[in-house]
C-alpha cells in the first residue's frame, strides 16, 4: 500500500459540491466483448494530465522555485521521471485524443481544422471520432469501473474525448473544479458513485489550475511576490496578449506583464501539484491503492510566457509548448529512475494499458495544424502554419509549411539558431500524413460549439 501520509499534506476543509452531478457516461460493452474481464486483483489505475504544465517550470525538472513539491516526493519515493517528455499536440484537444488513443495526431485527426460548422466562426475543430477505441473504452471492456473528472471542459463527450468512461464530471468552464470544490467532487465519487468492493478502478484526471484564468496568490507561497490576478483573465480575454503578440505593447510595459504573467502561472503549477497531492491521499484514504496501483502523470502541453514573442499555447512546436514533465509509479518505494530521454508522452497510453512502455519506444513527434482562432484573433501575425516535430536526442528537426530545418539543444536550448536540414530529414511520411488529415472532412456539433465556448475558444458575434 501506498505511504500516502509521507505526501505529508492536509486536506483541505472541503465545502459543499452544489449544482454539479456525477452522470453515466456511455460505455460500449458490445464493442469490447472479446476482451477479458478484469481479475479482482488487477491494479487501480490512475491517470493525471496537469494541464498546461512547461517541464522547465516544474521543481521537478530543476526549476528554481518550489512549484512541484508533491511530485518531487513521489520521485523520492521511487516513480520513474523524464523531464524532455514531449507532448503530441500543443493544446488540449489533439494531446487528449492521442493520450486516450495511443495515436498520434495525424493518425486521430482530432485537430483544429479550417472548414468546421458556420457556427464555429472563431475555433474550428474536429471531434475525437469512433474509428479507434479509447482507453477508457478498452478498459471498460476488460471489467474495470471507469471515471473521469475533469476541471477542463474541452475534455468532455461533446468533443468525443470521454467516450468510455462510465462515470464523469466536467466543469462548465475554466476555473471551476478547483480546490475544494474539486476536492468534494473526487470525495463524493470515492463515497457514492464507485464500487469499492466491485471491480478495479481506472480514473482519469484533468486539473486545469495552471491554465487560465488564475487565481490569487495562495497561503503558503512566499517564494512569489503577493498579487491579485484578475479572475477573468485568460489570453483571450485580456487586451494585452493581442498587443504583446503584434509587438505593439510598449517597451515599459513588457517586463512587468510577462513578470506577472510567470508569477500567476508558477502559482498556477503549485496548486495544480498540491491538488494532485490532495487526490492521492484521498485515494489512499479510500483503500484504492492496492498491491501493483499504477500512477501516469504528465501534461498535454505547456505554455508561452513572452518566448519568441509568443503567449499562451496552440501556437508553435517550441520547447516551450511541448516539453512536459512525466512521471510513472506503482507505488513501491525504492530509488528513483529516469526514463529514457527525449520521451514520448504518448507512451502513457502503453503504460495503463499494458503496464509497460511500447517496444519499441520510438521517437517523440508532436504536430500543430493552423488554428483560426489565433489567426483572427491577431490579425494574422500567428496560427497559420502547419508543423511537424521529431527529437532524436539533443537534435530537434522541425517541418513548417514546406521549410525544414534543426536544432541542437545541446547548445541553442532556446532555439534561436536554426540550423539548414535536408528535406524532409527523418520527418519521412509524417509531413504527408500531417497533409492528408487537414484534409479530412470536418465533423461538429452544437454540443461541441458549447463546449468551445465554455472554453473561451469561441467569442459571441455581435450584430
Amino acid at each position: 500500500m501506498m505511504a500516502r501520509r509521507t505526501l505529508a499534506l492536509s486536506l483541505l476543509l472541503l465545502g459543499a459540491l452544489g449544482a454539479l452531478s456525477w452522470d453515466r457516461g456511455w460505455v460500449d460493452r458490445a464493442a469490447s466483448m472479446a476482451l477479458f474481464s478484469a481479475s479482482p486483483t488487477a491494479p487501480t489505475l490512475v491517470f493525471v494530465i496537469l494541464d498546461t504544465v512547461r517541464a522547465d517550470h516544474t521543481s521537478l525538472c530543476g526549476y528554481d522555485r518550489p512549484t512541484t513539491p508533491v511530485l518531487e516526493s513521489l520521485r523520492d519515493q521511487g516513480a520513474s521521471t523524464a523531464c524532455r517528455a514531449y507532448s503530441p499536440g500543443n493544446w488540449t484537444h489533439a494531446s487528449h485524443a492521442s493520450y486516450f488513443t495511443g495515436a498520434l495526431v495525424p493518425d486521430h485527426g482530432a485537430h483544429s481544422v479550417e472548414d468546421g460548422l458556420e457556427l464555429l466562426r472563431i475555433a474550428s475543430i474536429r471531434p475525437l471520432g469512433p474509428e479507434l477505441p479509447t482507453l477508457a473504452e478498452q478498459l471498460a471492456g476488460q471489467g474495470y469501473q471507469t471515471a473521469a473528472l475533469s476541471a477542463n471542459p474541452l475534455v468532455s463527450p461533446a468533443t468525443g474525448l470521454l467516450r468510455g468512461f462510465e462515470h464523469q464530471l466536467v466543469a462548465s468552464a475554466f476555473g471551476e473544479l478547483r480546490e475544494e470544490e474539486f476536492d468534494e467532487a473526487l470525495k463524493r465519487l470515492l463515497r457514492e458513485v464507485l464500487d469499492r468492493n466491485g471491480p478495479p478502478l481506472a480514473l482519469f484526471i484533468n486539473l486545469s489550475d495552471a491554465h487560465g484564468p488564475w487565481s490569487a496568490t495562495s497561503p503558503g507561497t512566499d517564494w512569489l511576490p503577493e498579487q491579485r490576478p484578475p479572475l477573468a483573465f485568460t489570453a483571450r480575454q485580456d487586451g494585452r496578449l493581442a498587443a504583446y503578440l503584434s509587438n505593439e505593447m510598449p517597451q515599459d510595459e513588457v517586463t512587468p506583464f510577462l513578470d506577472w504573467l510567470t508569477d500567476a502561472y508558477d502559482h498556477g503549477i503549485w496548486r495544480a501539484d498540491a491538488a494532485l497531492g490532495r487526490s492521492l491521499e484521498l485515494l489512499g484514504d479510500h483503500g484504492w491503492f492496492d498491491p501493483g496501483f499504477r500512477l501516469v502523470v504528465t501534461a498535454d502541453h505547456g505554455e508561452n510566457l513572452g518566448e519568441h514573442q509568443l503567449l499562451d499555447h496552440g501556437l508553435s512546436l517550441y520547447e516551450t509548448e511541448v516539453q512536459v514533465p512525466f512521471l510513472v509509479w506503482n507505488g513501491v518505494p525504492g530509488e528513483p529512475e529516469d526514463l529514457p530521454e527525449p520521451f514520448p508522452a504518448i507512451a502513457a497510453h502503453n503504460l495503463l494499458l499494458e503496464g509497460a512502455l511500447p517496444e519499441p519506444l520510438g521517437v517523440p513527434l508532436s504536430v500543430s495544424y493552423p488554428d483560426p482562432f489565433w489567426r483572427k484573433f491577431t490579425g494574422g501575425v500567428v496560427g497559420g502554419e502547419t508543423q511537424v516535430a521529431l527529437w532524436r536526442g539533443m537534435d530537434k528537426w522541425i517541418w513548417q509549411d514546406g521549410s525544414t530545418h534543426r536544432y541542437d539543444l545541446a547548445v541553442d536550448p532556446g532555439e534561436e539558431r536554426p540550423l539548414p536540414s535536408e528535406n524532409p530529414g527523418p520527418l519521412g511520411t509524417w509531413i504527408e500524413r500531417t497533409q492528408a488529415s487537414a484534409l479530412r472532412p470536418a465533423d461538429g456539433s452544437m454540443d461541441m460549439l458549447e463546449a468551445l465556448k465554455a472554453a473561451g475558444y469561441i467569442e459571441e458575434e455581435t450584430p
